[in-house]
């Protein structure tokens, strides 16, 4: 990581991305501002999901040790997910450093 790229979200918002599902009530902005930051360039809520996969399997790369919590998050009922989400805090943190994609390697992301 280069100094000064990385930035910091919490681990919801990167099990969003990484899942592919929202996994709480609060706005989309996480997911946005992350999916914006490993792109390199603001993304339009509407072109989110273009850029879903790449943007998952950059984290997963970056952790795959989330790689089993992003799995399991996309079978986890409503009424479970509180409580899953804070084992997941307990286990893994509540935040990441996450460094965005090289732009020579952008075309990885699809989009």
């Amino acid at each position: 990581m280069s100094a000064g790229t990385g930035k910091t979200f919490s681990l919801v918002t990167v099990l969003e991305v990484a899942s592919g599902r929202k996994l709480n009530n609060d706005r989309l902005d996480g997911v946005v501002e992350l999916m914006s930051h490993i792109v390199g360039r603001p993304l339009m809520t509407h072109v989110l999901p273009r850029y879903q996969a790449g943007c998952a399997a950059w984290l997963l790369a970056t952790y795959p040790q989330l790689g089993a919590a992003a799995e399991l998050a996309r079978d986890i009922r409503a009424e479970d997910m509180s409580a899953w989400l804070a084992r997941q805090r307990e286990k893994y943190g509540d935040a990441f450093q996450i460094s965005p994609v090289p732009a020579a390697e952008r075309a990885i992301l699809g989009g």
